[in-house]
Order: C-alpha cells, then sequence, then structure tokens
C-alpha cells in the first residue's frame, strides 16, 4: 500500500525533475557598453520561414535573447567594431549581464588582454602561455593541422593568423540566446557555418567550423567559451549573405536559486527519515 508520505515523497520527485529539466528562458540582460549592434529577425521572402537578419537598434534584446538551440533568433553582437581597421584591440570589453539561477552570468567581448595575458605581462609570441597560444592549438586540431601543433609550422600559422588580424575578428561574439535546463545554462553563438567565408588561410579548410570566442563570470568563476561544432540555423544576414548561417552553443553549470536549493535538500531529509524508519521497522 502506498503511504501518504511515499505519495508526498513521489509528488516531490516528479516536481523536482519537472523543475529541473523545463527549459526556461534566462531573463533580463543588459548592455554595458556602446560598441555593439542588435540583429532582429525576419521572414524576408514571405514563405512564412525566418531566414534573414538584419540590424535593428530598435529590437528588444529580451526578444532577441529568447530563442533556443532550434530556433536561434537574432542576437547581439558585442565589441562591433572589432573588425574595422585601427580599431583599439585594448578597449574595455563590451558586456552582457543579468540573472541565472542565484547568480549573475556577465558574458564579455575580448580584448588583447584577455588573448595575450600571462598574469605578469603580455606575450604576443606562439610560445607564451596564453589564452591566444592554447586556443589556437584547439583550432589547429580541429582544422585537422593537429601534427603542426608547437611545431614551426604551428609557429607560422599563428603569426599569420595573427598579423592578419584573427585573434581581434575573433573577440566579437555574437550572442542569439541565452536560456537553462537541466542545470546547464545554454548560451548561442551566431557565426559563420563554414568559417573558411572569415579564416581565409592554407591552414583552414574548406568548410571547418569554430565559434567566436566569448568570456563569462559566474559565480565567481570565470572562463572562456568556444565550440568548433555549429548547426545550420538557416538564416544569412542582410549584408554579406553569410553571417549567422551557424549557431554554436555553448554551456555553463547553473547555480540553483537558493529556494530550490531548500526544496532538495527537504527531499533529501524525507528520503533519509523514510530510510530510517524503514530499517527500524525492519530490525
Amino acid at each position: 500500500m502506498t503511504t501518504l508520505t511515499q505519495k508526498l515523497l513521489i509528488g516531490s520527485i516528479a516536481a523536482a525533475a519537472t523543475l529541473a529539466a523545463a527549459p526556461a528562458f534566462a531573463g533580463s540582460f543588459t548592455v554595458s557598453g556602446t560598441d555593439y549592434y542588435l540583429y532582429d529577425v525576419r521572414d524576408s521572402n514571405g514563405d512564412g520561414v525566418l531566414d534573414q537578419t538584419y540590424r535593428n537598434s530598435s529590437a528588444s534584446l529580451d526578444a532577441i535573447l529568447a530563442g533556443n538551440k532550434s530556433n536561434p533568433g537574432g542576437n547581439i553582437e558585442l565589441f562591433a567594431s572589432s573588425e574595422r581597421a585601427g580599431t583599439n584591440f585594448f578597449a574595455p570589453q563590451v558586456t552582457l549581464s543579468g540573472q541565472v539561477g542565484s547568480q549573475t552570468l556577465t558574458l564579455s567581448s575580448l580584448n588583447a588582454n584577455d588573448w595575450f595575458s600571462t598574469g605578469s605581462g603580455n606575450n604576443y609570441t606562439y610560445s607564451g602561455n596564453t589564452l591566444a597560444t592554447r586556443w589556437f592549438n584547439s583550432l589547429l586540431t580541429a582544422a585537422g593541422q593537429g601534427g603542426i601543433v608547437n611545431k614551426a609550422l604551428g609557429q607560422l600559422a599563428f603569426n599569420q593568423f595573427l598579423n592578419g588580424g584573427g585573434f581581434q575578428r575573433s573577440s566579437d561574439p555574437n550572442i542569439s540566446y541565452i536560456d537553462h535546463s537541466a542545470g546547464k545554462i545554454n548560451i548561442g553563438l551566431a557565426g559563420h557555418y563554414n568559417m573558411k567565408d572569415v579564416y581565409n588561410y592554407a591552414f583552414i579548410p574548406n568548410g571547418f567550423q569554430a565559434s567566436e570566442v566569448v568570456k563569462y563570470t559566474y559565480g565567481g568563476v570565470t572562463q572562456y567559451l568556444y565550440n568548433f561544432n555549429a548547426t545550420a540555423t538557416g538564416l544569412k544576414e542582410l549584408s554579406d549573405g553569410k553571417s549567422h548561417s551557424g549557431n554554436y552553443e555553448v554551456t555553463v553549470a547553473v547555480i540553483p536559486e537558493p529556494s530550490t536549493m531548500v526544496g532538495l535538500m527537504s527531499l533529501g531529509g524525507i528520503l533519509a527519515a523514510t530510510k530510517k524508519r524503514k530499517a527500524v521497522k525492519e530490525s
């Protein structure tokens, strides 16, 4: 026979599972800085399918960020001037901040200090223990060029990428959505489905995929996120017909709301008490 305690326990477990699994928009976010673009999304040919992104300074940021992996929609580009000649690569990061769980999530563009800092100054060489070297080695490996990592050809490729503005071009993440489900914050990075459109280097094969890099701070942790595997969005940006065609999803472990933690602790107490009573009854 199912007791009242067992019924309550089953209900609590089901409620906790539903809460953990249900996807949800992370909430309202605000931008700090002025060097950003808002990209809206629309049906360009009247067939009922959203297929084009376009700059729209009046677009709703909350609406932009409310998408998901299957429907990424528009995006906000941080450090939008990064690809212009003469742009200051040491400019302060442009940030996007909002509450997720019990903590503030901040997503940022990168600058030269992010890429090349060793903790005691900047090192612009391939031998430096920097984000630039670590990320570039990951890029080479993903591009099928793992054999030249930490070798003379790898150094040559690194120098070409550096001198060609590759790191600066990879510093302006386009955030297309932020949602959380099953204990994860899912962040969409809009980019090119084929990065050969952007990285026109001999060591980059046609069809290669790579996201831009986004810096995040959450729960006292600061890290950098990127991805080398895109899904097709069916979207193309109005001005170039290529951008935003790929979605790169990256994730962060969510820190639960305090009320959720209390509920889970209570659930754990019920389980422990039930087991204890059962053990006493059987002894």
